[in-house]
């Protein structure tokens, strides 16, 4: 009807199969062909191929989504973990007054083995919000691989067969070696749980040069530049795409409950984004999946790291000890620990009352802070300041 009145019709969602057998999202543009009466005498089409930017955009939706989500999981974790910290601290302080009650010891330790998984989640929740403390170092690829390898042998059925490749061009890669071993072995046991009847593993490496574009779209901020790919693929079951689009986030899992925490994925997510590398998942329905796992190389021209200043240790314990940490229960905690072991303690909120502390010239030979603290000043901004402030205080 509006183009038999001289109007153009867009539309933007449409879905067409191309000769070859492709589907392609369009962009319709419907126009009406008026002759020199001003009479519509026709209409034409113009189809115009937007597969690629609405790729883009889904891709662009996809990283906005999963930084919200590291965001949120990174406060909760924090906060979680210090409630954990004070569980399983006034456990242990607890454990000598319980020894010899044999009732009173069984519960104690359901309670402390439930405190230290929920600090296991705790800790893969913060390598998904990239809050985990990590050391990167130069690693040879193809020694770790084959060490996995030798681990798989023992995860995977004697149905599944591993296969390694690896590309010898590939120069070590910048990475923390734990984190790394990690996160392949929860790749190689999410393969496994995909081939119940067996199947093939196989694992790859490979150089990877990754433009600005595709950088942008593995979603973890990583630089263009030349990376070292290793790959872990199988010929599994496969996923459908509703479910390969929430593949990474924290607890989301197809598996029964009590099979998984849903936190493997995201574990490897966190990691990937944390070494200044990305992640990338292929996955149909019946056909397999394929993790790519991008991956600084070690700049071997680079100055190395300068060693860090060993102190030797006191051959008595004593002293005055400053403990800063927003959490009070944490500050108990450590605290009651300090004057078990001997030494004399201060404690602080925060950074402002820890420097008005040492402006008053109290004793302080160690200050123990936290990292993240409410304020405006944090852990690292208070170590640096007491530094000059206070340069023969030692600071963890």
């Amino acid at each position: 009807m509006r183009l038999r009145h001289g109007e153009s019709v867009e539309r933007m969602d449409a879905v067409r199969r191309t000769k070859d057998g492709r589907t392609i999202h369009a962009w319709l543009t419907f126009s009406p062909v008026i002759d020199e009466r001003g009479q519509v005498v026709g209409a034409a089409k113009v189809v115009r191929d937007i597969t690629e930017a609405r790729s883009r955009e889904r891709q662009l939706q996809q990283s906005q989504k999963m930084d919200a989500v590291s965001q949120l999981t990174g406060g909760v974790a924090h906060d979680f973990n210090n409630l954990l910290a004070i569980i399983t601290g006034a456990l242990e302080l607890q454990e000598p007054h319980v020894a010899t009650n044999v009732q009173a010891l069984e519960a104690w330790g359901l309670a402390h083995a439930a405190a230290l998984r929920g600090a296991d989640l705790t800790r893969r929740l913060m390598a998904f919000s990239s809050q985990e403390q990590l050391s990167p170092e130069p690693i040879g690829l193809p020694k770790l691989l084959g060490r996995l390898l030798s681990t798989a042998r023992n995860l995977v059925s004697a149905e599944v067969t591993l296969e390694l490749k690896i590309d010898e061009a590939v120069p070590e890669v910048m990475a923390n070696a734990s984190g790394l071993e990690m996160a392949l072995l929860n790749l190689i046991v999410n393969a496994r749980d995909a081939m119940p009847n067996g199947g093939r593993l196989s694992m790859s490496t490979s150089l990877r040069g990754v433009d600005a574009s595709c950088a942008s779209q593995l979603g973890t901020e990583m630089a263009a530049g030349t990376y070292a790919c290793v790959s872990v693929s199988d010929n599994g079951v496969g996923m459908p795409p509703e479910v390969l689009d929430r593949a990474f986030e924290p607890f989301f899992t197809t598996r029964e409950r009590g099979r998984g925490t849903g936190l493997g994925l995201s574990m490897v997510y966190g990691f990937a984004k944390q070494s200044q590398g990305g992640v990338r998942l292929y996955s149909e329905v019946g056909q397999g999946t394929t993790v790519l796992l991008y991956l600084p190389l070690a700049d071997l021209a680079a100055t190395p790291a300068e060693e860090p200043r060993r102190v030797a240790a006191p051959s008595h314990l004593g002293g005055s000890v400053l403990v800063v940490d927003d959490e009070s229960g944490l500050v108990k905690i450590a605290v009651t620990y300090l004057r078990k072991l001997g030494y004399r303690t201060h404690s602080a909120k925060d950074a402002d009352e820890a420097l008005m502390l040492l402006k008053s010239g109290i004793e302080v030979d160690v200050m123990v802070t936290d990292v993240i603290m409410g304020g405006g000043m944090d852990g690292m901004e208070l170590a640096q300041e007491v530094s000059r402030l206070r340069p023969e205080i030692r600071v963890i």
